[in-house]
């Protein structure tokens, strides 16, 4: 949940600073040398790289499409093969920001620190997200659903963070509740042993008595 709110607080405030259509505008169109490559790929190609993306072909009558984005995190460090990767897999079709502030989560297996990165991609058609959608799955990089519009964000940021609130207070208190119970257990075990030994004592007191 705190990679949800990552994204959606990180979404809100590029579209702040930045309107949808600039966006939009430099989604280019492909020259005659990328349809040629086009053709290429329809019949079987793929790109070649550091990692093979499989290309599903473009269909030419989704240039009249609206401008879709999905947006996610990803490893940090995966970021600049990432947009080289992508923007050769969408023929310079796709537009991508990646943001420069990151989230520091931890590994759920190894415990390591692993640093994070809000991606957002800009494209048009089915095809393209496909293709976006397996470059993403190659990177490790996850897609979260966020909302289009401002107003759906920000009420989705806000049930996230209530969420977020509700888990914490349930682990507080669940851990408040298993501090509580240690302290009763050893308490206990401190009075049977207290009690055990003063009857010992007891015990060697009336013999020496008698």
């Amino acid at each position: 949940m705190r990679e949800f709110q990552y994204v959606l607080q990180r979404v809100e405030q590029f579209f702040e600073v930045h309107a949808e259509d600039e966006a939009i505008n430099n989604i280019e169109v492909p020259d005659t040398e990328q349809d040629t490559l086009q053709k290429s790929i329809s019949a079987g190609g793929h790109i070649s790289g550091a990692n093979d993306v499989p290309l599903t072909p473009l269909l030419s009558d989704e240039k009249g499409e609206n401008a879709w984005f999905v947006a996610g995190v990803m490893p940090l460090d995966k970021k600049h093969t990432f947009e080289r990767v992508l923007w050769r897999a969408c023929r310079r079709t796709a537009f991508v920001r990646i943001s420069d502030v990151t989230l520091t989560l931890e590994d759920p297996v190894t415990l390591a620190p692993i640093i994070k990165c809000v991606f957002i991609v800009f494209f048009k058609g089915e095809s393209l997200k496909l293709i976006v959608d397996k470059v993403c799955d190659g990177f490790n990089a996850r897609q979260y659903p966020c909302p289009k519009t401002s107003k759906e964000r920000q009420q989705a940021l806000f049930e996230t963070i209530a969420r977020i609130q509700d888990l914490k207070t349930v682990i507080d208190s669940t851990q408040e509740h298993r501090f509580q119970r240690s302290i009763f257990e050893l308490t206990l075990i401190t009075v049977i042993v207290m009690g055990y030994s003063f009857r010992i004592i007891f015990y060697h007191e009336r013999k020496e008595d008698r």
